[in-house]
């Protein structure tokens, strides 16, 4: 027991220092060869998928690309990031194409300064594109989509726009959430969990950057799970068959598979309820997706025992 304790305080203690040494040791993998991809955008649509930080050790299991730098097509994509697409494809081929999907492969290093340049890059290849753009950003993924809304209103775009920008455990922090409200971003969908850890596990407080950038002057130490409310905002709290799912678990095929029927969900309950923040459960296949009142809920955890939503008596799910 006492070697758990220690191990935990020493990754506590690594991801709490990290942002003091990022400029002499940035966090991430030894340098190999880098594999440059340009690829003009072609077609009516496109959907984009922005990994988010790369950690050692841990990043392998979520993301592939970790080597490749560029918008990378789904023929060229690492098998894990297949997936993704083939999953979206499978669920909603009318939405979703592999042909027209995307990978932006970036450094991954926890630095504002790498997810602005990261930002910049992708702009270059988006600004002149003419079609319908989705963007997916996993963990800080979501931090360089949101840069786009700074380098557009710099370079002084005003037609550029983002049809839909779907974020996954975005850390929500001072110098970027602002951006959120940005007119680029007609639709903007936010999923959390209240048992994401790696979601808030950024101390935004420690970084200089968030002194000097940062519109708001009072900021919380860590990263935060939601934006402030805006007009082209929907924000979720995902339960995953009434269980808060945890970082990685955004990306595997039994929250993406609902995806595109959960987002077209909360699409007609925002226009019926006028709300705009949501909880929402994504039951077993072949059951209904649905809300759950907040005030109903023990805490934010769900215990493990609660297996299906037939306990809506206990829980007074509604539909």
């Amino acid at each position: 027991m006492a070697r758990i304790i220690s191990l935990v305080n020493f990754f506590f203690l690594v991801t709490l220092f990290a942002p003091l040494i990022a400029k002499r040791c940035p966090l991430k993998y030894k340098q190999r060869t880098l594999q440059l991809i340009n690829n003009e955008l072609k077609g009516d649509s496109v959907v984009i998928f922005i990994h988010g930080t790369v950690i050692p050790l841990i990043s392998p299991l979520n993301y592939r690309t970790t080597q490749q730098r560029g918008l990378i097509p789904f023929i060229h994509c690492a098998r894990r990031d297949q997936i993704i697409a083939e999953t979206l494809t499978k669920t909603s081929p009318q939405e979703y194409q592999t042909h027209q999907f995307f990978v932006y492969g970036w450094c991954g290093v926890l630095s504002f300064a790498e997810r602005r340049k990261a930002a910049e890059d992708l702009y270059k290849h988006l600004r002149s594109y003419k079609g319908s753009i989705t963007i997916i950003g996993h963990s800080h993924g979501a931090s360089v989509a949101l840069y786009l809304a700074q380098i557009a209103l710099e370079d002084k775009n005003y037609q550029f726009s983002i049809d839909r920008l779907i974020l996954f455990a975005p850390p929500v922090q001072s110098v970027t959430a602002h951006h959120i409200k940005a007119p680029i971003f007609k639709k903007v969908f936010s999923f959390y969990s209240s048992a994401d850890l790696g979601q808030v596990a950024d101390p935004q407080g420690l970084y200089d950057d968030t002194k000097k950038i940062s519109i708001n002057k009072a900021y919380f130490l860590f990263s935060q799970r939601t934006f402030a409310p805006s007009q082209n905002l929907i924000q979720v709290r995902v339960l995953l068959n009434m269980q808060s799912p945890g970082h990685s678990d955004f990306l595997i095929p039994r929250f993406l598979s609902r995806l595109p029927a959960t987002i077209s969900f909360l699409e007609s309950s925002a226009a019926l309820t006028r709300k705009k923040d949501f909880i929402l459960n994504i039951p077993r296949p072949h059951e209904k997706v649905h809300l759950v009142k907040k005030k109903h809920l023990s805490g934010s955890y769900i215990p493990r025992t609660v297996r299906t939503c037939r306990c809506a008596k206990k829980y007074h799910c509604f539909s």
